[in-house]
């Protein structure tokens, strides 16, 4: 923060009083009559929006009005007559950076900074400006991308500003809340934007991310958009879900599952994985087959050869069946329940002579169901294992 006199007749520097403000880089200065001006600037974390005026015949520092808009650093500034411009610059953490476009004119004689046209050749910071005559000149500078472009701005006579008021101080403005400026000094509380959707969260406005939470956070008119998920209703509280009864939530809430699976869910008995009882005329464990144990398989045995030796068996057995077709064949042991224990096949076999050797050690001496599936039907067979 050390502030230096810089003397062409001699060629010399002299260290002056520090500056008033906190040690920073990347502020603005300009000079207007006899008087220094220095403001906003960065020290991390921080940026700063406060401004300095330097008397060189006293070698004192005097804090004035606070820059007119957001804290940033890497601004330009220029002076024409006696009134000093600043504008454009950055703020914010990479990646999340926020550049601006906007022109301020501060006025000496009064201490007030007031809003001027924004400038025209779009954010960005580390520009250049100055002053010739009655116009100032801007140039240079990046958004991200280097720039090359060069512009004049030529102020005019005050006609007036259309505000609009900023109440959660957010710098959008409520369309809805409008002032009319007949000085052009614009006053606290309002902006010369109008995109703000909700004025009284400053949480909700253009420049804000979108989060799940049923509001329309960054004012597109779209609430959640691409963060919603896919919740499936659960009335029975089985665990399954009905994938005809879907909605579109933040979260799971109680009374909805992930699952999609559930055939009945009006019934909490029923579901995949369930017992399959054999007489009651219902698809227990919703794998498309009613009562699959104890019926069809005289059918099944006509068109499918299903054997198990040795059975009953101790360490291990032999499955062997044909298939008169090349088919999609699912083979599983139960329980007596109908309980699905195991799964030992589920995969499109060709048609043709098939053996599989399953180990029974992996199972609890008792009495056991094989059931094998296949496009041309489905065949049990009961297998002991001692």
């Amino acid at each position: 923060k050390d502030f230096w006199e810089y003397d062409p007749v001699g060629d010399m520097w002299s260290q002056k009083a520090d500056f008033g403000g906190n040690k920073r880089s990347g502020a603005i200065g300009f000079s207007i009559a006899n008087k220094g001006y220095i403001g906003t600037g960065y020290s991390s974390p921080v940026y700063y929006k406060d401004f300095w005026e330097y008397d060189p015949s006293t070698n004192t520092w005097t804090q004035k009005a606070d820059f007119g808009a957001s804290a940033r650093s890497d601004a330009v500034s220029f002076i024409i007559g006696n009134k000093g411009y600043v504008g454009t610059g950055r703020s914010g953490t990479f990646p999340n950076q926020v550049y601006y476009k906007d022109l301020w004119e501060y006025n000496p004689a009064n201490n007030i900074w007031t809003q001027k046209m924004d400038f025209t050749g779009g954010t960005r910071y580390g520009a250049v400006g100055f002053g010739i005559d009655n116009k100032g000149y801007l140039g240079t500078g990046s958004d991200g991308v280097y720039k090359k472009d060069f512009w004049e701005y030529t102020p005019e006579e005050c006609i007036g500003l259309t505000l609009y008021a900023d109440e959660d101080n957010d710098a959008f403005g409520d369309a809805a809340n409008i002032f009319f400026a007949a000085d052009c000094i614009v006053p606290v509380g309002y902006v010369n934007d109008s995109t703000d959707c909700n004025d009284s969260n400053v949480l909700i406005n253009p420049g804000a991310t979108e989060v799940c939470d049923n509001f329309d956070n960054n004012c597109d008119g779209n609430i959640d958009e691409g963060l919603l998920l896919t919740f499936y209703a659960d009335a029975d509280g089985d665990g399954f879900g009905d994938a005809g009864n879907a909605v579109l939530a933040c979260a799971l809430s109680a009374g909805f599952v992930t699952d999609t699976t559930d055939c009945d869910d009006t019934n909490a008995t029923i579901f995949p994985g369930a017992p399959e009882i054999s007489t009651n005329g219902i698809d227990d464990n919703c794998d498309g087959y009613i009562d699959e144990f104890g019926t069809g398989i005289e059918e099944v045995k006509s068109i499918s050869l299903f054997n198990i030796f040795p059975n009953p068996a101790n360490n291990q057995t032999t499955l062997q069946f044909t298939l008169p077709h090349t088919s999609q064949v699912n083979v599983a042991v139960f329980d007596l329940s109908g309980k699905k224990i195991n799964s030992l096949i589920d995969d499109e076999m060709q048609q043709g002579n098939h053996s599989l050797q399953l180990y029974t050690t992996q199972f609890s001496k008792g009495v056991y169901l094989l059931r094998m599936k296949s496009a041309d039907g489905i065949h049990n067979e009961k297998l002991i294992i001692q």
